[in-house]
């Protein structure tokens, strides 16, 4: 019994501490809630920002990799383009690769069986900020209310 009681902790730690290698980390900009666009939607990608009216609505990011292929990374540009999606987003402007470094195990290739040593390692990404493209009807709108343009 004591023993489960110091192996279930270990291992919830264990699980939490796997999951800090591939998780994404949206951060909200703003409170609105924007309609997902449909399957398949433009979403524009730049690099710099445009100077289109815009809302900017979060800057999201891919799930970390340590491939560096250009396979991978334009499975994390897709991704993106998904999460800005469902965001309701037109475009995700700032775009860039990243890159999180990692100290930790890492597997030993001088085993001939599956070994870890501790290590360290670098993760990439790709982060933007996803923006909302204001109509020149949704312009109109928020000048009349007083709102000003963002």
């Amino acid at each position: 019994m004591h023993r489960t009681l110091i192996c279930l902790p270990t291992l919830l730690l264990l699980i939490a501490g796997c999951g800090l290698a591939t998780r994404r980390v949206d951060v909200r900009l703003t409170e609105g809630i924007f309609p997902p666009r449909p399957p398949g939607a433009e979403v524009e990608l730049w690099v710099g920002e445009t100077d289109r009216p815009k809302i900017p609505i979060a800057v999201i990011s891919s799930s970390r990799t340590a491939e560096r292929s250009a396979e991978a990374r334009e499975a994390q540009v897709e991704e993106l383009r998904e999460r800005a999606r469902s965001l309701g987003a037109h475009a995700v402007e700032n775009l860039r690769v990243e890159t999180a470094e990692v100290n930790g195990f890492v597997a030993d290739p001088r085993t001939p069986f599956t070994a870890f040593k501790q290590g360290e390692f670098d993760l990439h990404f790709v982060r933007g900020t996803a923006v909302y493209y204001l109509t020149d009807e949704e312009i109109a709108a928020r000048e009349a209310l007083g709102i000003s343009a963002p």
